[in-house]
């Protein structure tokens, strides 16, 4: 079994204390890497498989565990470009019950997941995944939930920790101000992101 000291992942950043990306307060990963890069996508920065951190597995637990949260989301980037360690992540999330929930963002279609050896060990230990490319054409204004365009579709796990019902009545878009500058999340419009860059 591969050893999470040593198992290294390319992480954008961590953000704790995020209430737009599920249900209750969430710490949410970044997964660094896309080669997806869906248009119109607000995550550009975490396209360039380059950039990022590596970081141990072990190193990641350490932090997602040193804040209070109901909920930890694994978005990205494309995580499932990372499978192997991504696996040993949700594998330790699973067993250690650091969270009442995991939510996994993918933008891979479902023939692409299928193609991902690991994928179903994966879908094993995470509660949902938010699944399918964002598609500008197809935006929700405002968001449905935690969807973004009307292709993509919530694969539940098993564990009935997460329902459909949960995902009700969150804010769509949040400001994180921290010791490193201003993070934006959930699922601002383009007008938005446009009016933000102009103030």
């Amino acid at each position: 079994m591969t050893d999470p000291a040593t198992a290294q992942l390319r992480v954008h950043s961590i953000t704790h204390g995020s209430r737009a990306n599920g249900p209750g307060v969430a710490s949410i990963l970044h997964l660094q890497g896309c080669s997806i890069r869906c248009p119109g996508c607000f995550n550009q920065q975490t396209w360039d498989h380059s950039r990022g951190n590596l970081r141990s597995v072990q190193n990641v637990l350490d932090e997602l565990d040193s804040a209070p949260h109901d909920l930890i989301a694994i978005s990205g980037g494309e995580p499932l470009e990372q499978a192997e360690p991504l696996l040993l992540l949700v594998e330790r999330l699973y067993q250690l019950q650091l969270a009442k929930g995991v939510l996994l963002y993918t933008g891979t279609t479902a023939d692409e997941r299928q193609a991902i050896p690991q994928w179903p060990l994966i879908r094993g230990c995470v509660d949902l995944t938010v699944a399918g490319r964002y598609v500008r054409d197809q935006a929700l204004t405002p968001v449905r939930g935690l969807l973004a365009s009307s292709n993509q579709q919530y694969i539940f796990g098993g564990h009935g920790r997460i329902r459909e019902s949960d995902l009700k009545g969150r804010p769509s878009v949040e400001v994180v101000v921290g010791s490193d500058g201003m993070t934006v999340m959930g699922f601002p419009s383009s007008n938005m992101l446009r009016e933000m860059r102009t103030a």
